[in-house]
């Protein structure tokens, strides 16, 4: 009997083995070109995303089980999380479970700590979810957090928990982008910060380090333009809903304040108080109603043409094959699309901050 054990646990341990390693070939890739690297496209792109190798599902399977127990340790355990169970609450978790074949979801949120995702959003999500690789979220990371340069083995456990990076900085047309474009292509679920940074100021998108002028922000709104052009370029036009959450500024806090160079200058210190979470944290999530952009597509497409779009298919040499540049017409409609997601974020946020006052004013120090 004893040898049948042995043999089950060889055969176990050469299947997780082989997951991992077909984890590491198919791992997401960052872009350091701009800082004298090479880039090479992640090989995931020449596979189509609707046949994806069963070893790599396991990998996943098994990097966001253990994900979803640490968030759940984090949210429930250490601190206090509290959703708004309200109808729209109800549709959101309707649409991760269960949507028609082919039809991707987007949810954008605000960003306001380091933990909101994999923490928050892997304690919001129902483990059915968490644990199925073709259900659960995919994520955007800011590749110099998440996916260092040359620490593959780090980027094969981040991809392992459907994170791909992203390039700060690097605009709506880089490649990278591109990557996340195809996971909606192919139905799944991809979650946005279009904040594209963390904001602790409790404003969404504005705080001590806003660069856009008064001016830029009337014309361009305060978000990032990313999240338009993920939307504009899938083939079926993804459902959108938005939530927003506060209280994660006081999980992972950050320092703030301005600190004194010299007699003339200042800079604005943004690093973490700490690399480990907080607890004793309260924390308060808000859904809101799905956002409708068809019309602003219809329109687009009626003046200028049909919008490339993104397909699932294999990728030769993982070379994008469609048009990937944007025009200046496009990227108008980014910003309709993106100022529409804007809107939406801007009254949940005004609607929290009257169901409750703001618990995260307290770590941010304006300059005096």
């Amino acid at each position: 009997m004893k040898w049948w054990v042995n043999l089950a646990g060889g055969v176990f341990s050469l299947g997780i083995c082989r997951a991992g390693y077909v984890a590491y070939v198919y791992r997401p890739t960052p872009d350091y070109s701009k800082e004298g690297f090479g880039y090479e496209p992640t090989k995931r792109r020449q596979i189509n995303l609707h046949q994806e190798p069963v070893e790599l599902l396991v990998a996943r399977n098994i990097t966001m089980s253990l994900g979803k127990l640490v968030s759940e340790f984090l949210m429930r355990r250490l601190n206090s999380l509290q959703v708004v169970e309200d109808s729209r609450h109800e549709a959101w978790l309707a649409r991760i479970r269960s949507r028609p074949a082919g039809i991707p979801l987007i949810t954008v949120a605000n960003h306001e700590s380091c933990c909101d995702d994999p923490g928050l959003m892997g304690a919001l999500t129902p483990w059915d979810v968490a644990i199925d690789p073709i259900r659960m979220r995919w994520g955007l990371c800011t590749q110099e957090i998440c996916f260092p340069k040359g620490k593959h083995l780090i980027h094969t456990f981040i991809g392992c928990g459907q994170a791909l990076p992203i390039r700060r900085g690097g605009g709506v047309d880089q490649p990278l982008l591109f990557d996340v474009a195809r996971e909606l292509a192919a139905g799944r679920w991809v979650h946005v910060f279009p904040e594209a940074r963390v904001v602790q100021s409790c404003t969404i998108g504005l705080d001590p380090l806003t660069r856009r002028t008064a001016d830029e922000l009337r014309e361009m709104g305060r978000l990032k333009w990313g999240v338009g052009k993920l939307i504009a370029h899938s083939p079926v036009t993804p459902i959108i809903i938005p939530l927003y959450h506060k209280g994660m500024a006081g999980v992972m806090p950050q320092k703030n304040r301005w600190v004194c160079k010299d007699e003339q200058t200042y800079d604005y210190d943004n690093r973490l108080l700490s690399v480990f979470p907080r607890g004793g944290g309260y924390v308060v999530v808000r859904f809101g109603e799905e956002i409708k952009v068809d019309d602003l597509i219809s329109e687009h497409e009626s003046l200028y043409g049909p919008l490339p779009k993104v397909t699932t298919e294999g990728l030769q040499d993982g070379i994008i094959n469609c048009r990937w540049e944007s025009t200046q017409q496009e990227k108008l409609l980014y910003s309709a699309i993106t100022r529409r997601i804007e809107h939406a974020l801007l009254k949940l946020e005004e609607d929290s901050k009257e169901a409750l006052e703001c618990p995260c004013t307290r770590f941010v120090h304006k300059r005096t």
